[in-house]
């Protein structure tokens, strides 16, 4: 992620069941991000189908950054899901990078006519 540049965060929940499933989901608010949708809800999920929740992030500070903290209940199974804090991490740059790429082909010749 960038600095002040917003990007798209996506929570894919699947249901591989054979059953309507019944998902609590909420979404934290974060020092670090400001975020739009929805914080708290429900939702059904068909049988043996995903649903997508869509978020847009914009990053407040750069460096090693925690992500809006997310959970999940399944009403039916009372079963929650929490993401690890190492899944939740992202790095922001201050600035876009610009990343130099070294040209194999010209290393490779280099190294022949060396030889």
């Amino acid at each position: 992620a960038i600095l002040g540049d917003p990007f798209t965060f996506l929570v894919k929940i699947q249901n591989q069941t054979q059953l309507l499933q019944e998902v609590k989901f909420s979404l934290a608010d974060a020092q670090s991000f400001v975020l739009s949708g929805s914080h708290n809800d429900t939702v059904f999920v068909l049988p043996k189908s995903e649903y997508i929740l869509n978020y847009k992030l914009v990053p407040l500070a750069s460096g090693i950054q925690q992500l809006p903290r997310f959970t999940l209940t399944s009403e039916r199974y009372s079963a929650g899901f929490q993401p690890s804090v190492t899944a939740s991490t992202i790095y922001v740059f201050p600035s876009k990078p610009h990343f130099k790429v070294a040209d194999v082909e010209d290393k490779r010749k280099e190294s022949i006519v060396a030889e």
